[in-house]
């Protein structure tokens, strides 16, 4: 899903001060906070604000992190950039057409199961998704899906996404795709120049007034790039 954090420069401070890790399952509140953090991006609400109420929203997010499905939230996902401090950013990257990944809509069902929450309230939520669902744009399979880019606001602005990015690039080529893809947005200029300092280009953008009249963005923009 489409929703990013913000790429910062001095990447070359960064390098000497991020160590890098494959997050696992103890990550899991870290992680929630990020996957919240991205989600909102520039924007005062985002995507998972339209699920789940506010006081809900990080136990929710972390029991998706931890359902033993193949989706675009499980911890395996993850790459986490740490410091002195402890952890400080984090991304993911997965291939949406892995046989049997939970699509967005199944990981939500199963999340909403476990915590035991009517059946009818889910189907509202569903209802409050279709106007955010006008200006997706197709997270093409095959790709390497970049996702779920956030620094934890006090440490931002210090190149630790810029390292994070690199990485994961690397990871992808080494696991033989050929592209990859990030979404962002419209108006997050910040990641925009950053994902296209990193080579990424538009390929892709979808805008809808429903969707900007709850998001307060026009649309989203898909980057693609050559690994």
């Amino acid at each position: 899903m489409p929703f990013r954090g913000e790429p910062e420069g001095r990447a070359g401070l960064a390098h000497a001060q991020l160590r890098i890790r494959q997050a696992d399952a103890n990550d899991s509140a870290f992680l929630a906070e990020v996957m919240l953090l991205a989600s909102r991006s520039q924007l005062p609400r985002g995507f998972w604000d339209l699920v789940v109420a506010e006081e809900d929203l990080l136990d929710f997010l972390e029991l998706l992190i931890l359902i033993d499905s193949a989706s675009f939230c499980h911890y395996s996902n993850f790459l986490i950039g740490e410091t002195d401090e402890g952890p400080a950013a984090a991304l993911s990257a997965y291939d949406p057409g892995t046989p049997g990944m939970l699509s967005p809509g199944q990981l939500i069902a199963a999340g909403w199961e476990e915590f035991g929450w009517p059946d009818d309230e889910l189907l509202e939520v569903y209802k409050r998704l279709e106007p955010y669902q006008t200006a997706l744009p197709e997270q093409r399979p095959g790709l390497w899906t970049i996702e779920w880019v956030a620094t934890i606001p006090r440490l931002r602005r210090q190149g630790f996404i810029t390292t994070l990015l690199e990485r994961i690039l690397d990871e992808g080529r080494a696991r033989n795709y050929k592209r990859a893809q990030i979404t962002t947005f419209m108006g997050n200029e910040s990641a925009t120049r950053g994902y296209q300092k990193l080579g990424f280009s538009i390929a892709e953008e979808r805008r809808h007034p429903d969707f900007e009249k709850i998001t307060g963005a026009p649309g989203l923009s898909r980057f693609e790039r050559a690994l």
